[in-house]
């Protein structure tokens, strides 16, 4: 009973000729998505070709105890533009990011927002 037609088949073309050259973007996954899981993220981001500016690094998280690894993040140059394409990974976070790791996706997100550095 469900009627869906087929119109394209890959979107990663509009990403790396229309979307990354006019904003910044910030790709997020859990690392304990069986759903959506973060390598298959990564492998159409590494489609793109955008040369690396800082290369896989984790990312920290202030949390009781001091800083603990929350993620892992890689930032992309994307050519002709002046910022950046990241893509980070939140640790044992599943499909639905902000429901598994509230503090670490408002963290990340916010940090993006202010175009501060995880």
């Amino acid at each position: 009973g469900l009627n869906y037609t087929f119109n394209i088949f890959s979107l990663v073309g509009n990403y790396s000729s229309t979307l990354a050259p006019n904003l910044r973007i910030l790709q997020y996954s859990g690392d304990a998505d069986p759903c959506v899981p973060y390598i298959g993220t990564e492998r159409w981001i590494a489609s793109m070709k955008f040369p690396v500016k800082n290369a896989w690094r984790p990312w920290p998280q202030n949390r009781a105890g001091g800083w603990q690894v929350a993620g892992y993040v890689t930032e992309y140059e994307v050519p002709g533009a002046d910022h950046t394409f990241t893509f980070a990974t939140v640790r044992d976070a599943g499909h639905m990011v902000p429901r598994y790791k509230s503090k670490e996706a408002l963290h990340l997100i916010t940090q993006f927002l202010k175009d501060e550095p995880l």
